[in-house]
């Protein structure tokens, strides 16, 4: 029988730190000019990310490699410039990634994630006055990273968002890690598609409505299942405007998440819409929720848009770090805005303000 601490370990095989190694090297390469624009003359986080590439490759995980791990992070204590020092360390935690414990505990998240989101603040620190840097390259490194960051990530407990803004970047790839589809994506053969709804929509619509209601969902209010007549005019009032859209995500016919916007009616706030978005059950970790975000800020970029604004309950913390991960932030606390069961809820406002 065994004891709780042998239940805290789980499988990890060394193709899967391979993966994550090769994977942790590229993020970390990207920023290794930040550091060599400082000091070309120190070889030191070059090479750990050369140690790690060679690791990746079949190489042994030897205690050279170790060594190596150590010497950039010493680079990096050497710096007085925080953003060099930070891509030092991004080499530092590659090459580190190789000694990933396979051990249920957060602090073991920092190997996998930790090159990632150092490489992600060596670039915002060397890029001051350009917004976006950091989310950007945590973008980069949630879409590039392999399913055995996604399998053993999940075995450890999620990071927290934390106080620092390393720990907020590590937390922001973790959780984009972890919400990677295991079907849906560049591996699965099955299309998803993003579109605008027509009025032949109304019954799929329907049928939607019916799942997704019926679940009693933090963000989601209570209200009776729509009749075909009602999403007909749910569809009719985002037609009708130029600055309102209704997007539905589709996999073979089925709809299976949708988002909704509705512009500004008085032209003082023409240029502001207020989104809702849903996926269905089945489809949520999966990538949709991301996508419809992303056809959202497309169609917002050619309608006029300027401000997308939202609210999202403080009881759905999966949504907000969804928001967040594509460029939405929070701008206040609206406190008991609900009251569900006798229990107030606090509600977020957030927004995403576009480039004019």
């Amino acid at each position: 029988m065994m004891n709780d601490q042998e239940t805290r370990y789980f499988e990890l095989s060394m193709e899967s730190l391979r993966a994550i190694g090769a994977w942790a090297a590229d993020c970390a390469e990207r920023a290794l000019p930040i550091f060599e624009t400082h000091d070309d003359s120190d070889g030191r986080p070059r090479a750990a990310i050369a140690g790690i590439r060679e690791f990746a490759a079949g190489g042994r995980r030897s205690a050279h490699l170790r060594t190596l791990a150590m010497a950039a992070h010493a680079a990096a204590r050497e710096i007085d410039d925080p953003a060099p020092a930070a891509a030092a360390r991004a080499a530092g935690l590659a090459a580190a990634s190789a000694y990933t414990h396979p051990l249920a505990d957060v602090h073991q998240t920092k190997h996998i994630v930790g090159a990632a989101a150092y490489a992600a603040l060596a670039h915002e620190l060397a890029h001051i006055g350009a917004p976006g840097a950091a989310d950007s390259e945590v973008r980069r490194a949630v879409e590039s990273a392999p399913p055995q960051a996604r399998e053993v990530l999940l075995h450890m407990p999620a990071r927290s968002r934390g106080r620092g803004r390393i720990d907020a970047l590590m937390y922001d790839v973790d959780s984009g890690i972890r919400g990677l589809s295991p079907g849906i994506g560049r591996d699965s053969a099955l299309q998803l598609t993003i579109r605008t709804a027509t009025h032949d929509d109304a019954e799929p619509l329907r049928r939607y409505a019916e799942r997704l209601f019926t679940e009693d969902l933090p963000g989601i209010f209570r209200r009776p299942i729509p009749t075909l007549d009602e999403e007909r005019a749910f569809i009719s009032a985002h037609l009708a405007s130029a600055r309102s859209t209704l997007l539905l995500a589709e996999v073979e016919g089925t709809v299976v998440g949708l988002v909704d916007l509705i512009g500004g009616s008085l032209p003082d706030e023409s240029h502001v819409g207020t989104f809702g978005l849903s996926v269905d059950r089945d489809w949520r970790a999966r990538g949709v929720g991301g996508a419809l975000l992303d056809a959202l800020v497309d169609w917002a970029a050619t309608a006029g848009v300027s401000r997308i604004q939202g609210y999202v309950w403080a009881t759905n913390p999966r949504a907000l770090a969804l928001y967040e991960r594509h460029g939405f932030e929070r701008e206040g606390l609206l406190k008991r805005a609900i009251i569900r069961d006798g229990t107030p809820i606090d509600v977020w406002s957030i927004a995403r303000l576009l480039d004019s």
